[in-house]
């Protein structure tokens, strides 16, 4: 499908700062995986490591021409919501009307500009981009889009954007415009997918929710009742979008314990990049009209935590009328729309843990930085590491005008087994791990609980203490107690 700009607007010019059209053109001529910044992978965040020259794994993206690996002592914290988001704190604080008539069907954060919300009215007139917690629109029609119901619309990356037609079974893939200070200007739409499932039958029990996982590069979508389900699939790359999309469950809903029902907004945490870093940013929130409640679940279907909404505290605001659409979420906020009817507006609700507290790196030293990396992944020299010591780490990404993405921090701690009173020389083979052969006899522990270690000799041993060990034979070490 050819590419086409709409550009009628209400209220606001239409702007395209040359900087961004050139930023576009050079950086989006790949064909690929454009993130908004690279994502550690490996060591794992916050476990432990039994070797002192690991190598360091992160996600990068095709828009990254280089990247730099920074390596700090630190204390890493992990916040209130490392694990879980705990859902159950989450209050009630602020409640903003929406404008007449405008049918809010979705919600969903810009995280390359934290400060914007978009929705989209489920009848595909207008997408509106929202600044200052709602009190602040800016808006673009799209009467030239196909379809007439979207009940879904997730930000992806880079500007780009990912909106799901309830009917017709299609996905439609954008680029949003914006001017300098964040308004919304233009939509320039890419392609759409005709996905022709045959779990959806074209009634209003179709898509109601869209997100995506930039870690996985996944797309997940739910089907709103009869039967209420989840699907995911991996989703086309910028910047044409043109490949296809195969779906499938990763379990099924009905199975669970929570069984949500009537689904309307669907949010995958990773999204949020403070809790990309974190086992909460694998789980996703879905929002159930049925139960006027919000799930946060893992990929299995457990039910992690729960915010049930109570119903009185927003009452004052709604004229007693609560139908919610769409939910997204951004630094211990989490965000709901409430659709309109004849006698009342859409409204959007806030709720926050006031107890929210992100990953921190504190009392970071640099130990080692290594610049000018062009794969998406690192071996470290030995000699950097010392044991039972805690670091943190941080990839920055570079564009090829070189503009650089920094990911969250991760943390690992070394702990290598203990050493042993017994040495012996270099020229034993033995276990494959480098450590073992320098000059020192490891403890049990990192030989499967045993309490001696085998070695061939390749040559005579000459072992302390009045032992030694001809060529060719077998022999054990006896371990003492690790002090």
């Amino acid at each position: 499908m050819s590419i086409m700009l709409f550009n009628k607007l209400l209220k606001k010019p239409l702007l395209c700062p040359s900087y961004i059209c050139v930023i576009l053109y050079f950086v989006f001529s790949f064909n690929g995986y454009s993130q908004n910044h690279p994502y550690p992978q490996l060591p794992k965040n916050t476990n432990s490591i039994d070797n002192l020259n690991p190598t360091f794994v992160w996600k990068g993206g095709n828009n990254f021409s280089k990247y730099k690996l920074t390596l700090y002592n630190c204390n890493y914290e992990k916040g209130d919501n490392f694990e879980q988001l705990n859902l159950n704190n989450y209050k009630f604080v602020s409640a903003v009307e929406g404008e007449e008539s405008y049918e809010s069907s979705s919600l969903t954060v810009n995280e390359n500009r934290p400060d914007c919300i978009t929705t989209v009215d489920d009848g595909g007139i207008k997408i509106v981009s929202f600044k200052n917690n709602f009190t602040s629109p800016s808006e673009f029609f799209v009467f030239d889009l196909d379809g007439s119901n979207y009940e879904g619309l997730s930000y992806l990356y880079q500007d780009y954007f990912v909106m799901v037609e309830e009917y017709s079974n299609e996905l439609l893939f954008l680029k949003l415009k914006y001017s300098s200070n964040n308004d919304l200007t233009g939509v320039q739409h890419i392609n759409t997918h005709k996905m022709n499932n045959n779990f959806i039958n074209g009634d209003n029990s179709g898509w109601e929710g869209i997100t995506y996982n930039p870690i996985e590069n996944k797309l997940y979508l739910i089907k709103e009742s009869n039967t209420a389900s989840i699907y995911e699939g991996i989703c086309s790359k910028a910047p044409n979008f043109n490949t296809n999309i195969q779906l499938s469950e990763p379990f099924k809903l009905s199975n669970t314990a929570f069984k949500p029902d009537q689904i309307s907004g669907l949010y995958h945490l990773s999204l949020n990049q403070a809790l990309s870093a974190t086992q909460a940013g694998k789980h996703l929130l879905v929002l159930s009209k049925a139960t006027n409640a919000v799930y946060e679940f893992d990929l299995n279907g457990k039910l992690k935590s729960q915010l049930n909404i109570n119903l009185r505290e927003l009452a004052p605001y709604n004229n007693n009328f609560f139908k919610p659409e769409g939910l997204t979420y951004s630094e211990g906020k989490l965000y709901i729309s409430s659709d309109s009817q004849v006698w009342t507006n859409a409204m959007y609700y806030t709720f926050e843990n006031p107890e929210h507290e992100n990953p921190e790196a504190k009392d970071r030293k640099q130990v080692y930085r290594s610049t000018d990396i062009f794969k998406t992944k690192f071996n470290l020299p030995a000699g950097i590491l010392e044991n039972d010591t805690e670091y943190c780490w941080q990839v920055t990404a570079y564009d090829l005008l070189g503009k650089a993405y920094v990911s969250s921090y991760f943390s690992f701690t070394t702990n290598l087994p203990c050493y042993n009173v017994l040495t012996h020389n270099r020229n034993s083979l033995i276990n494959a791990n480098q450590y073992y052969s320098n000059n020192y006899i490891r403890s049990y522990k990192t030989i499967e609980n045993k309490d001696t270690l085998e070695y061939y000799a390749s040559e005579f041993v000459d072992l302390e203490r009045g032992f030694e060990v001809k060529k060719g034979a077998y022999f054990v070490a006896g371990i003492g107690e690790c002090e």
